[in-house]
């Protein structure tokens, strides 16, 4: 059991903040060479290539374009009966009115440098937020913890094995003050001790000290520890671990400012963490951009000495000192100026070169360059700059190798934000205090005509539910990709459903089930009922259509429908939203 008292808590939050520094030395310049001189006029200097902005503008968008849908999934369906498709509805409509979406686009850019932590909440945290949604109420909340101000058990060799983890932010001593007046947990006299804090750590972002006024603020350390349960803690798995918090005073004073608390959340703590890269035996994850750093350095070294070798350039003529006036002539006329002189000779002008860009930096830049595309994957053709003698064999391999590279990031963080949603969906589940109309959707789902609300506080298993975010709804839809997979759906439903009762022998109910997950359509299967289609019609004679035979052949129309509609799908590549 670890040991948590005051001293030793502050040893461990030393520690690691320590180790979390040392993952972080080159953070700080390499957001000042993304963001450059012109965005702060204390930032980096100017790189001839900024690649971190080449990167994250071509992923980020990739990554999260829009709102996340979740997808649930009930393990028992014949027990759930319409709980899950109500919670699927109740997550969905949280997303929009959470404005997630700016939470993960900036974790998705704390990802692509280093790593992202969100932090899900039961109820609004202002000293993580200040403007909040007003039309939340009382549903969670997911917050952005800066990479600067997260820590974790630097003695874990995976976020997983961490025996705590934790946040620190600063507040007004007045506001903690009011705080401990209000919440019972909380220290009052070890409140009402504290001084104001000294350090100027908050002070700084990216390296550069910003000048604010001094707001009397202390810093706040919040750490959960999964493995802490004190006597009296709640046995109902709905408290899982402790919270412990501490403040820092002026020089180096720190105490605990709240007796340490059940978590009421989920067992997988408060904190989510979003990694492209892991390392072995280290909890933080690598970032791409931080794995490059070094490369992309080298390159703009080299960049620079060709600019400079560039500025250095001179064209000169050199003349006979004897002939004055043929210098002034050649000095003076404009560029393809016919000059009469008379007796020329050539020998007495000669053109000189000094400086410029040689062969050689050529070479080793383009060399620097070819390095980099291959160590990213961000080559010429994901740019979208594709040359006259690129061939169309090499733009598929490079396509292919950049999107298996994208399609692993996608996953990365596709995976992180069920996470989310999956401690969001806790919350929902068990706490008494949530309730959220449903709109249209609930009230289709639930068969009525009045207003279907979700409520917290259920009895039974959250973990009957499986949670993840649906294939691709994160990312851009092409309209006109999307507009051609609505016709084409229209025509395959067609196909199919004439061309069940002809041919009962065939599973219709999994092919569809694979033709879906294969379209991005999880509800395709759904979409024709299989019991009835197969029974037996005897359709009227149509144009001398036999009674109860087809006007088409089944199987050849089912094929080139199926064909069409997966046209332009391969793995790895976004096909638009599912078509609910």
């Amino acid at each position: 059991m670890l040991q948590l008292e005051t001293e030793q808590l502050r040893d461990e939050v030393v520690a690691a903040r320590e180790w979390r520094d040392k993952h972080l030395m080159s953070w700080s310049e390499q957001i000042r060479r993304f963001s450059g001189s012109s965005y702060l006029e204390e930032g980096g200097d100017d790189n001839p290539e900024n690649f971190a902005y080449s990167f994250v503008g071509l992923i980020l968008p990739k990554l999260v374009y829009d709102v996340p849908r979740a997808e649930i999934e009930a393990d028992d369906p014949i027990a759930d009966g319409m709980t899950s498709e109500l919670m699927e509805s109740a997550m969905n409509r949280w997303a929009m009115r959470s404005s997630i979406r700016k939470t993960l686009t900036r974790v998705a850019t704390d990802m692509l440098f280093s790593w992202g932590i969100v932090m899900t909440t039961r109820k609004p945290a202002k000293s993580l937020r200040r403007i909040d949604p007003h039309h939340m109420g009382t549903t969670p909340r997911v917050y952005r913890i800066s990479p600067e101000h997260f820590i974790i058990d630097p003695a874990a060799d995976s976020f997983e094995e961490a025996r705590f983890m934790g946040h620190s932010y600063t507040i007004d001593l007045d506001d903690l003050k009011k705080k401990g007046k209000e919440e019972e947990y909380y220290d009052k006299e070890a409140i009402e001790e504290l001084t104001v804090s000294d350090t100027d750590d908050y002070r700084f972002k990216y390296g550069v000290r910003r000048d604010i006024p001094d707001r009397e603020q202390v810093v706040v350390t919040e750490i959960w520890v999964p493995e802490h349960e004190l006597d009296g803690h709640p046995k109902d798995g709905k408290h899982n671990g402790s919270i412990y918090v501490i403040a820092e005073g002026s020089e180096g004073d720190v105490k605990m400012i709240s007796e340490p608390r059940p978590y009421f959340g989920p067992p997988t703590g408060p904190y989510t963490m979003f990694g492209a890269y892991c390392v072995p035996s280290d909890q933080f994850p690598l970032g791409p951009l931080t794995a490059s750093d070094q490369l992309v350095q080298e390159l703009n070294k080299h960049l620079k000495s060709m600019s400079t070798s560039a500025s250095a350039y001179r064209r000169l003529v050199a003349v006979d000192s004897t002939a004055t006036k043929f210098a002034q002539d050649i000095a003076n006329k404009p560029d393809l100026h016919v000059i009469p002189v008379d007796n020329l000779n050539k020998d007495k002008v000669v053109q000189m070169e000094l400086g410029g860009v040689t062969q050689q930096q050529i070479g080793y830049t383009e060399m620097t360059q070819n390095r980099l595309d291959r160590l990213t994957g961000l080559s010429e053709v994901m740019r979208g700059n594709i040359h006259g003698d690129t061939t169309a064999t090499e733009v598929t391999t490079a396509a292919s190798s950049a999107g298996v590279r994208v399609s692993w990031l996608q996953q990365q963080f596709a995976q992180a934000v069920s996470e989310v949603l999956w401690n969001v969906g806790w919350y929902l589940w068990h706490d008494d205090q949530v309730t959220m109309p449903l709109g249209k959707e609930g009230m289709k789902i639930a068969g009525v005509d009045s207003t279907v609300k979700w409520k917290g506080g259920r009895k039974d298993s959250y973990a009957a539910l499986s949670i993840r975010v649906q294939a691709h709804s994160m990312q851009r839809v092409d309209e006109a990709l999307q507009q051609k997979r609505s016709v084409e759906l229209l025509q395959l439903v067609m196909q199919v459903g004439q061309a069940a009762p002809a041919m009962p022998f065939v599973d219709w109910q999994k092919l569809l089930e694979q033709v879906g997950d294969s379209l991005n359509m999880p509800d395709l299967s759904s979409i024709i009922n299989m019991k009835k289609a197969e029974q037996p019609q005897m359709p009227n004679p149509v144009d001398g259509t036999v009674a109860g035979s087809t006007a088409v052949s089944p199987p050849a129309n089912v094929a080139s429908e199926l064909s069409s509609a997966m046209r332009g799908v391969s793995a790895g590549s976004p096909s638009g939203r599912a078509i609910r």
